[in-house]
């Protein structure tokens, strides 16, 4: 389920994590990310929900009532240019990514009977996720700007719709290649 977990920690960690939230770990709603630790000086693996958790959780209130299609704003083309890698690794690359500069959505739910609007929008260079320390976006990032800006939007107005259960939620595309 978990081919690039580095540890048997990190696997357990998502396990308890799926077991505590009635989540079917087969489904992978939770993925496995590494992060930066500046506390520790090196990478930590972290378990941060998926879009699909996320969904889930939502549609488990009963007062999720539907999402409006993603819009995007316009697009543009940038060069991002850093260092990756350390010592004998270490190279400066350049990326071209062509990304939307935004995107939009609304999420339903119903409060008191009626069905309310929850609007959020967020910004592909504040939210995309890089290679390590660089500002160079990641594979990912790069190759499915609109899919992954997608699912953090989502996961941004359902937290915005439904702050009893997802406030404080990140989804894990908003968390990869952050620093904790």
């Amino acid at each position: 389920i978990f081919p690039a977990a580095k540890s048997v920690e990190a696997v357990m960690m998502a396990l308890s994590y799926c077991r505590r939230r009635n989540l079917d770990i087969f489904k992978k709603p939770v993925p496995i990310v590494p992060m930066w630790s500046t506390a520790k000086g090196q990478m930590v693996e972290t378990v941060w929900p998926g879009i699909s958790e996320i969904r889930t959780t939502a549609s488990r209130t009963g007062e999720y009532a539907g999402i409006e299609a993603v819009e995007f704003g316009p697009m543009v083309e940038r060069s991002f240019t850093g260092t990756i890698g350390k010592g004998q690794r270490e190279e400066t690359v350049t990326k071209k990514v062509r990304f939307p500069e935004w995107a939009s959505v609304i999420v339903y739910r119903i409060v008191g009977g009626t069905k309310c609007a929850y609007h959020a929008k967020v910004f592909w260079e504040e939210t995309f996720a890089s290679i390590g320390k660089s500002d160079v976006p990641n594979d990912m990032w790069a190759k499915r700007p609109r899919g992954q800006l997608d699912k953090c939007v989502e996961a941004a107005a359902n937290a915005k719709a439904l702050p009893e259960e997802l406030g404080n939620t990140y989804a894990a595309e908003e968390r990869e290649g952050c620093t904790i």
